[in-house]
């Protein structure tokens, strides 16, 4: 069976990695297809070097972009089919799940992207119930080596059958790559004269001006409301806040430091080698640009030392000459819940016996309630695969806790 990275018996709880892995593990995230050079001033563009790694996989065809309409992926469709033209390389093909769920709803945004991109050849696939979280694409990837996370992970398989031999890319990694950090505050005050007299920006300032343990107080008080998890049992609820709120915590105030930081993401890394595992078998290369480690540190370059003030201004920098407007300033983003936990997940939640997982972390009645809510929480997925798995007898493969580090002082 390929190695693949699982979660923790914690992480299984709420199907999310916690913390970060070991700098030379995430290092060694990017597809060797798509290197990119040690040095060059290029390496301080990230456009450069998007442009670069983006070359690397178009010069494997077919491209595959997974392209869902929102803006990271389109961001990516626009790039490789901006390089594709002017190196003249076969040009890039955009696969899309259309789902019948209005909360996932892009057609609009899609159909505006591909025209502008005036690209012809674009594979779109109707989806029913078959993309279920437990539906039969899943149940292949469960009865073969079990639960593989990220939950949705399945969906992959898709679209790794139609690039055969080919590339895929996705726009994975982006929402958390070109967001705003603990350092927007300090970005406000520097760029706008007498900023710090008005009384938002002075209090942004003074939260991110605080110790760890504080910041880390405060992210606790605020998950406690904001984190919605009526599955778990009350002591294994407070510990899944307790580590959530580290992470966030842990954050430098230095839009360098963050973004290496977020380059040793465990979640993502789990993402990529379980992606790559998986596609390996059917002979197509993962290429993720916004989780390239040459793209992190060119991002971390290009907007030090603050950061951005959103995701927009990022796209606007990025790709701004490449898109519409109106895709660059989008504010709306679709929900795949409902997409991926159809009616045959909700039937095999009402007649769950409540094997696959532990009683005494999980309320099997509130989780199967979750299961069975009309928007239920994606954060639930992992364990109704865990549950799958159980009512076929099969156990779920979990990796060992991973010791906590010390923490270093904030820089």
């Amino acid at each position: 069976m390929p190695p693949f990275e699982r979660l923790t018996a914690l992480e299984l709880l709420v199907g999310t990695p916690f913390g970060a892995v070991d700098p030379a593990t995430a290092d060694g995230r990017e597809a060797p297809e798509v290197a990119v050079g040690p040095s060059g001033p290029s390496r301080a563009d990230p456009r450069a070097v998007l442009e670069e790694v983006v070359g690397g996989a178009l010069a494997r065809p077919p491209c595959i972009v997974q392209f869902s309409g929102g803006r990271d992926s389109s961001a990516l469709l626009a790039i490789a089919a901006h390089v594709a033209r002017r190196r003249g390389l076969p040009l890039p093909v955009p696969v899309t799940f259309r789902y019948e769920d209005d909360l996932a709803a892009e057609a609009e945004w899609q159909e505006l992207v591909v025209a502008h991109l005036g690209i012809d050849e674009w594979v779109r696939v109707e989806v029913g119930g078959e993309l279920d979280v437990v539906g039969p694409v899943a149940g292949r990837l469960l009865d073969a080596y079990g639960l593989v996370p990220p939950a949705p992970l399945y969906t992959s398989l898709v679209v790794f059958e139609l690039g055969r031999g080919g590339t895929r890319m996705t726009g994975e990694g982006g929402d958390d790559l070109l967001r705003a950090r603990r350092g927007a505050p300090f970005l406000e005050v520097r760029s706008r004269p007498g900023a710090l007299l008005r009384p938002g920006v002075a209090r942004g300032v003074a939260a991110a001006a605080l110790p760890r343990r504080v910041r880390g107080a405060r992210w606790e008080h605020r998950l406690v409301a904001d984190l919605d998890l009526p599955w778990l049992r009350p002591g294994v609820r407070r510990e899944v806040v307790r580590r959530v709120a580290a992470d966030l915590a842990d954050e430098p105030v230095s839009w360098r430091r963050a973004l290496a930081r977020h380059g040793r993401n465990r979640g993502d890394h789990v993402f990529t080698t379980n992606s790559r595992l998986l596609a390996a078998q059917h002979d197509v290369v993962c290429v993720d640009p916004l989780l390239h480690p040459a793209v992190i540190e060119a991002v971390g370059r290009r907007f030090a030392p603050f950061g951005v003030r959103s995701r927009s201004e990022a796209f606007a920098a990025l790709v701004g000459d490449l898109l519409p407007d109106r895709v660059v300033n989008r504010t709306t983003k679709a929900a795949f819940n409902r997409s991926y936990l159809t009616d045959a997940a909700r039937a095999f939640a009402r007649s769950w016996s409540g094997l696959g997982v532990d009683p005494d972390l999980v309320d099997v009645e509130a989780l199967r309630a979750e299961w069975c809510a009309p928007v239920p929480s994606a954060l639930s997925f992992a364990l109704l695969q865990a549950a799958w798995l159980g009512e076929h007898g099969r156990a779920v493969a979990v990796a060992a806790e991973r010791p906590e580090r010390g923490r270093r002082r904030d820089r």
